[in-house]
């Protein structure tokens, strides 16, 4: 199986935009949410309005690993609940899907945003395996780089307890290192 690609930031907003300019706001909703909750895509769909309160913090209790993870929400976030609140008042769940079968009573799959991430990403011809998880993986990328290279934040954004998983996901190996040490008197 081929790894999910770590998407640029440019690549990322254009996927969003596809997704927004072809009526698939669902989808580029879940999208903006896992990234900026780096959050994989089970736990994104199935947030419900219930666990946004006051005070900015959302706790997750996250499905594969069963461990929790609390996160200050993001303004973008918190206007994605707040609207999607408004236009769907009766819902449980943010990302509920409104399609026949669902009929508004179960969130997107996980699936199907996979499949419209998919799609969104061979429409604007970016290259390689892309799909939900590489929101995340841009995420915690973005961490990294923004936190000038520290790892212990990134693995907190994820979650992670081990500094190998996270150092995969970053794409963080010995030519990586050789690279980097080759420039350290440049």
């Amino acid at each position: 199986m081929a790894t999910t690609k770590i998407i640029t930031q440019a690549e990322a907003f254009k996927l969003i935009n596809w997704l927004e300019s072809h009526n698939k706001q669902l989808f580029a909703d879940v999208a903006v949410t896992m990234a900026s909750l780096c959050l994989r895509v089970g736990d994104t769909v199935n947030l419900k309005f219930t666990q946004f309160k006051e005070g900015n913090t959302l706790e997750v209790l996250e499905s594969k690993t069963c461990k929790k993870k609390e996160i200050i929400v993001p303004a973008k976030v918190w206007e994605i609940v707040e609207r999607r609140r408004q236009a769907f008042p009766k819902d449980e769940y943010v990302f509920t899907s409104h399609s026949n079968r669902a009929s508004g009573k179960a969130p997107v799959s996980r699936e199907q945003v996979n499949r419209e991430i998919k799609q969104a990403a061979e429409n604007v011809g970016i290259k390689g395996t892309v799909g939900c998880h590489s929101f995340r993986k841009f995420s915690a990328t973005q961490v990294w780089e923004k936190s000038n290279g520290n790892l212990a934040l990134a693995m907190k954004a994820l979650n992670h307890s081990d500094p190998k998983v996270t150092m995969n996901y970053l794409k963080i190996d010995v030519k990586s290192v050789g690279a980097a040490l080759a420039n350290i008197w440049e």
